[in-house]
């Protein structure tokens, strides 16, 4: 085997994309091939570097098994043998009615390394998040979990003082059903089918062990699917949390850069959302440095410098150093910028703003440089490539002197067809776009398949992205007030609260 060669075995966890492991995530993010399963939550590929290779091996439950799981093994094993560091991400947990023995049995014999990354298995996860708990002190001493997949259903002991999970039971559960009643479970006993489980589409149905098989059938319960049955049932009108989120039942896909998108997808998530987070935009430095390295040069002559993003922060800030100088450099000028987020962009290299408007909006950054100068005062706007002429234009009309410079190029994101395409046939219920480029780099890289948004609500960050949402055909159902998180978020619950 080649040097530096192994297998991650890796739990997804059951379908929110935060319930994956701290070090599964981190192998992840370092992976060269990542080998997936249907029920991976999306969001978490968009972890990947950029440049690994992607390999879906999900098998739909039509198929049969025993021929395509020979083939991920095989698949498994030869890429390690070139020497990859390969992620098997598996739904749930690989040690869990997931085969992951199999594979590792596999790769034992093939003298391939690997290890397992244990994954929190929906049999547990996905009753907490419909609000029953496996066990109680009162109500449930043990728990037993079974497969819906055999052919005869295991005859369930006894149910005295315990809970019964049965997974992958959809098409079985009249028989599991059957089995238990035949056991002596009495037919009153609280039971719950919870399909989806911990993503927004989550519905539980409950019902009585008797009642439970008809009351699935009348709402058209479908897999994947969770079958629990014991009288921690009964806790969940109690103690039920997640359905009771502002955003719960809305599946958001997130378009913004490849970083700083974590606070925006923390506080959805916090709000009871599922968020689909598509990378649509990448960063790079400038292409012709010439213009910058000039203003660089005769810094002592601009009276403002106003930032109106983190990258014309960070890329300006880092050419500033290539130059070998530091922040004193900046020591002559006022400060200007467009946000907080910039604002701490800012701190992060040792600078305080001298100037953060109250409204986070070009026009009111204009206004606010404005009010501290005098006529003829020069303005120096470190930015990026597809920055329109909006503030340079309000700067003039106030007697200012803009100069625009370019430290940076937006870039569509990686995959960013794939990713959104896949995102939406999964579900898409709102697209929350935090830049105008992010709406620019969708729709041309959907190109022909555009009609994929067509009656699906746009939540934009602001006045400039919609404006660049609307350039491109997209129509904005709802605009944040405040071109932060807080306030995108706020404006996907308006939007929310409104539907």
């Amino acid at each position: 085997m080649a040097s530096g060669g192994i297998v991650h075995l890796v739990g997804a966890g059951p379908g929110d994309p935060g319930l994956i492991t701290v070090r599964g995530a981190r192998l992840l993010r370092r992976a060269d091939v990542i080998v997936y399963d249907r029920l991976v939550n999306p969001s978490l590929l968009a972890e990947a570097r950029p440049d690994a290779e992607m390999v879906d091996v999900g098998k739909p439950p039509s198929r049969g098994g025993e021929h395509l799981q020979e083939e991920i093994n095989e698949l498994l094993i030869e890429r390690a043998r070139g020497g990859a560091r390969v992620l098997r991400l598996k739904g749930g947990d690989p040690f869990l009615f997931g085969r992951g023995g199999e594979e590792a049995a596999a790769l034992a014999e093939a003298g391939v390394s690997f290890d397992v990354v244990p994954g929190v298995t929906s049999a547990l996860a996905g009753p907490a998040y419909a609000g029953i708990p496996a066990t109680d002190r009162n109500l449930a001493s043990a728990v037993r979990i079974y497969t819906g997949q055999q052919s005869r259903n295991p005859q369930p002991l006894s149910p005295t003082n315990q809970t019964s999970i049965v997974l992958m039971g959809v098409r079985t559960l009249a028989n599991t059903v059957r089995a238990m009643l035949m056991a002596g479970w009495p037919e009153d006993t609280p039971a719950a089918v919870i399909e989806q489980a911990t993503t927004s589409r989550q519905r539980t149905t409950t019902a009585t062990l008797e009642t439970i098989v008809g009351a699935s059938a009348e709402v058209g319960i479908r897999p994947p699917a969770i079958f629990i049955c014991g009288n921690v049932v009964g806790l969940r009108d109690s103690i039920g949390w997640l359905e009771k989120k502002p955003l719960f039942g809305h599946r958001l896909m997130v378009l913004r850069g490849e970083t700083r998108a974590a606070e925006l997808i923390t506080l959805l998530d916090d709000a009871g959302a599922e968020v689909v987070h598509v990378p649509a935009v990448a960063f790079d430095g400038a292409e012709d440095w010439t213009e910058p390295d000039s203003a660089i040069e005769r810094l002592v002559g601009f009276q403002v410098i106003a930032f109106t993003s983190v990258n014309g922060v960070d890329f300006f800030m880092s050419r500033l150093l290539d130059s070998g100088r530091d922040a004193r450099s900046l020591a002559a000028a006022r400060i200007a910028a467009i946000g907080p987020a910039t604002a701490a962009a800012l701190n992060r290299h040792g600078l305080n703003a001298d100037l953060v408007p109250g409204r986070f909006t070009t026009g009111a950054l204009a206004d606010a440089i404005a009010s501290e100068s005098e006529q003829g005062d020069t303005v120096l706007l470190p930015r990026g490539n597809l920055a329109d002429d909006a503030l340079p234009a309000a700067l003039r009309e106030h007697g200012l002197e803009p100069t625009p410079i370019v430290v940076y190029r937006t870039l569509p994101g990686p995959s960013l067809a794939e990713r959104a395409k896949a995102a939406m046939e999964r579900g898409i219920d709102a697209v929350l776009l935090t830049s105008p480029s992010t709406a620019r780099n969708l729709v041309e890289a959907l190109g022909d398949d555009r009609s994929l948004l067509d009656g699906i609500p746009v939540i934009s960050a602001g006045p400039t992205t919609s404006r660049g949402a609307e350039n491109v055909g997209l129509r904005v159902a709802q605009e944040a007030t405040e071109h932060t998180a807080d306030g995108l978020v706020d404006a996907a619950l308006a939007w929310a609260g409104s539907n």
